[in-house]
């Protein structure tokens, strides 16, 4: 079960609490575990990492897999289902970056290429469906970047 943000900041802020009171500061390199992975903190800012505001959406991400009937792994009919489609891409991009402006961010892990930034969220649909379908969206920031990309997006 999905673990709210401000959940994730709750138990944050008792997790600094503790650490300060045992006079230690929780480091980037340190952090507590919670949901899917760990709520990132940054330095001695005590404030939760956060999907970079510069985002890319390749459009071989979108027109090579998402919406490609062979390579999205049932991906692109649950899209074309929505009303997008592999002609007219940059309608999945756009609701994409705006998916991503307004969803919820579930999680973030670091790994040893950067963080991923996992958010779910309802999606704007060509169709306009009611009630908009919920989606997963998955971020990465690289280390050496200071953007971040989208990996995929599934129905949620």
């Amino acid at each position: 079960m999905p673990v709210s943000w401000l959940g994730c900041w709750a138990a944050l802020e008792t997790s600094v609490s503790h650490a300060e009171s045992a006079g230690d500061r929780p480091t980037k390199g340190h952090l507590p575990k919670r949901g899917f992975g760990h709520v990132a903190v940054l330095g001695m800012s005590q404030r939760p990492i956060h999907l970079p505001q510069e985002r890319r959406i390749a459009p071989s991400k979108l027109t090579g897999y998402l919406l490609h009937p062979s390579n999205s792994q049932g991906k692109a009919a649950f899209f074309q289902r929505m009303g997008f489609s592999l002609e007219n891409w940059p309608a999945l991009q756009q609701a994409l970056l705006m998916h991503a402006e307004s969803a919820t961010l579930i999680d973030v892990l670091a790994g040893p290429y950067g963080e991923r930034y996992i958010l779910s969220g309802p999606l704007l649909t060509p169709i306009g469906r009611v009630p908009p379908p919920l989606l997963t969206a998955v971020w990465m920031r690289e280390h050496s970047q200071h953007w971040a990309k989208l990996i995929t997006a599934y129905p949620s």
